[in-house]
């Protein structure tokens, strides 16, 4: 062991303390000290035994990286997912899926297809084919009609009393029923037109 020299702010020679010979084989290593402050954690026996009784019992449920858990109650909450829970809810599903696939059988696109079911009365039904594009073809409404639904293999155009034409009618989409309320009356006709020559458009006609 050897002092180091060396000199302070005004030149003045200081010895500083260093480990080692100075050699390549040991050399010179500055030597430190620090103070600690406040107490130091108690290690007593007692404390000890305590801090490895602790590990002990993590060692003993940990094997490599999963720990082993002891359950010591099996009771479920009320409301948990038991068997009988289940079956209520896939009864309720059931259900639900049962209504969403009526409602599918109804829908067409964004439309629903509508049919008029009179408690009793009669249906009178009417074939149109518009053998030509844009010309106006006509089929009479029974008297008694109430009700009309109308269905169209492609898309085409209607109106109740007055000729379809280019800006007269209401559309009618393919594939999709179209039902209204009829206006009173006799003598009333039906009037089709379609863009597409050849379309077909079935009439329902229903009433008391």
């Amino acid at each position: 062991m050897a002092n180091l020299i060396a000199l302070d702010a005004d030149r003045a020679r200081r010895y500083l303390a260093a480990l080692g010979d100075g050699t390549d084989g040991d050399p010179h290593i500055m030597r430190q000290s620090a103070q600690i402050e406040g107490n130091l954690p108690d290690t007593a026996p007692g404390d000890l035994a305590a801090m490895r009784a602790a590990l002990d019992l993590l060692a003993a449920i940990v094997s490599v990286d999963v720990a082993r858990v002891d359950v010591q109650s099996t009771v479920l909450a009320t409301d948990a997912a038991t068997e009988t829970n289940q079956d209520t809810a896939n009864t309720t599903l059931a259900a639900i899926q049962a209504a969403v696939e009526l409602l599918d059988d109804i829908v067409s696109g964004n439309a629903a297809n509508v049919r008029f079911e009179p408690d009793a009365g009669f249906t009178e039904r009417a074939t149109i084919t518009c053998t030509s594009a844009d010309t106006d073809y006509t089929v009479s409404i029974p008297d008694n009609a109430e009700y009309l639904e109308l269905l169209a293999d492609t898309n085409a155009a209607f109106a109740v009393g007055q000729a379809t034409t280019a800006t007269v009618g209401a559309w009618l989409f393919a594939e999709q029923i179209h039902a209204i309320v009829l206006p009173g009356g006799t003598g009333r006709e039906l009037h089709v037109q379609s863009q597409t020559a050849g379309a077909v458009i079935l009439a329902s006609f229903r009433g008391q």
